[in-house]
C-alpha cells in the first residue's frame, strides 16, 4: 500500500514538472515566433548602387586613437542575458587586462530567444567600460524576436557603441566604416560586414551586392584619403578561402581545432580583395575552437579568439586578440588565452 502511495506522488510530481516544462515552452515558443517587436523606423541606412558618390564624411566614421593604443578583437560572446555573470566576469577580467582604446566585436554577441533583453544587457555592460566599441552581427544575434533593425535600434542608442546600419538594400545590417586616426592623421581602415543571415541559417556568405559595397567603399578610401590606405576586413563567418589558406599559406600563430564552417557559394570577395590591393587582415569568428592566423597569398586570414562562455567552447581556445599599428600602418596582432 506504502508503495502504491509514493508511486502516485511521484507520478504526480513528474506530471506536474512535465506540465510546466511544456507550458514554459509553449509560452516561449508563442513569444519567439509570434511576437515582433517593432523597430522605430520604416527605413534605415541609405540605399547602395555604384553609380552613389562616395564622401569620406557621410559614409565613414573616424575614430581618433593615440600612437600606441590596443584596439582589442572579440568573438562569439553568445551572451544570454540577464544573469550571464560568468561571461560578464571573463570579458571584464579581458578589457581591464588589455585596456583598449576601441573594442570591435565579430559577431555572435548573444544567442538566446531573448535576444532584445539580452542586447540591453550587453549594451549597457559594453558602454560601463566608456570605450568605444564595434559589433557586426553573426548568425545568431536575431534569433529572437527583435530583427536586426530593432537590434539597431539598440546599439545606435548607446553611448559609446559607433555601430551604423549601412546600406538598407542588403539581406542584412551593419556594414559600415571606422578610420583609425592617429594625431588627425588617418592610417588604417576597419571595413566591418554583415554575413546577412536570417535566424539561425548555419553558415551564410556575402551577397554580390555587398562585394560591390566592398569594392566602392576601397575606390572611395583610395581616392579621398590614400591611394595606398591599408585596410582589415572583418566578417563573422569565414570566407571560403580560409580553408585554402590553412593548407597552403604560412602559419604565424595559433591552431586549429575544427573545419572551417565556410559558404557553401563563394562570394568572390577574395579575388576583389586581391585585385584592389588594400585589405591586408580577413578577421573572422564562428567557429568556437579556431584561432589561428596564417598568411596566404599576402594577406592573413584571421579567427579572432572566442570571448566567453556562451555556446560551445574550449577553455584552452578562449581570450582575445589584440591590434597595435605599426610603422606601415598594418597591425601587429597579439593573440592572448586566459
Amino acid at each position: 500500500m506504502k508503495n502504491k502511495k509514493n508511486f502516485f506522488i511521484l507520478k504526480t510530481i513528474f506530471f506536474l514538472l512535465g506540465s510546466t516544462l511544456l507550458l514554459f515552452l509553449a509560452v516561449l515558443s508563442i513569444y519567439i515566433f509570434a511576437y515582433e517587436i517593432a523597430p522605430l523606423e520604416s527605413s534605415y541606412g541609405y540605399y547602395f548602387d555604384e553609380s552613389l558618390n562616395f564622401d569620406l564624411k557621410e559614409y565613414t566614421q573616424e575614430v581618433a586613437v593615440s600612437d600606441e593604443s590596443k584596439i582589442l578583437i572579440l568573438t562569439d560572446i553568445h551572451f544570454y542575458g540577464t544573469g550571464d555573470y560568468k561571461s560578464q566576469r571573463y570579458l571584464t577580467n579581458t578589457i581591464t587586462k588589455q585596456s583598449p582604446e576601441l573594442i570591435i566585436i565579430v559577431g555572435d554577441s548573444c544567442f538566446t530567444p531573448l535576444n532584445y533583453q539580452a542586447y540591453q544587457e550587453l549594451i549597457k555592460f559594453f558602454d560601463s567600460f566608456k570605450i568605444p566599441w564595434a559589433p557586426i552581427f553573426g548568425n545568431h544575434d536575431n534569433f529572437g524576436p527583435a530583427s536586426k533593425k530593432v537590434l539597431s535600434d539598440l546599439l545606435e542608442r548607446s553611448t559609446y557603441c559607433l555601430y551604423q546600419y549601412g546600406p538598407n538594400n542588403f539581406q542584412g545590417a551593419g556594414n559600415y566604416v571606422l578610420n583609425i586616426s592617429v594625431a588627425k592623421e588617418i592610417k588604417h581602415s576597419l571595413i566591418l560586414m554583415d554575413s546577412h543571415t536570417e535566424a539561425i541559417s548555419a553558415n551564410p556568405g556575402l551577397e554580390p551586392l555587398q562585394v560591390m559595397w566592398y569594392a566602392w567603399i576601397i575606390h572611395g578610401l583610395q581616392s579621398q584619403v590614400n591611394p595606398d590606405i591599408i585596410s582589415s576586413l572583418f566578417v563573422h563567418v569565414p570566407i571560403n578561402e580560409y580553408n585554402d589558406a590553412w593548407q597552403w599559406g604560412t602559419h604565424l600563430y595559433g591552431d586549429k581545432g575544427e573545419a572551417s564552417c565556410v559558404p557553401a557559394v563563394n562570394s568572390g570577395i577574395f579575388e576583389v580583395i586581391k585585385s584592389l590591393g588594400s585589405t591586408k587582415n580577413i578577421i573572422s569568428g564562428h567557429d568556437h575552437y579556431n584561432n589561428f592566423i596564417v598568411n596566404y597569398q599576402g594577406i592573413d586570414f584571421i579567427y579572432a579568439t572566442k570571448s566567453a562562455y556562451g555556446s560551445y567552447y574550449d577553455t584552452s581556445v578562449m581570450g582575445c586578440l589584440v591590434f597595435t599599428l605599426n610603422s606601415q600602418n598594418n597591425f601587429n596582432k597579439t593573440g592572448f588565452l586566459y
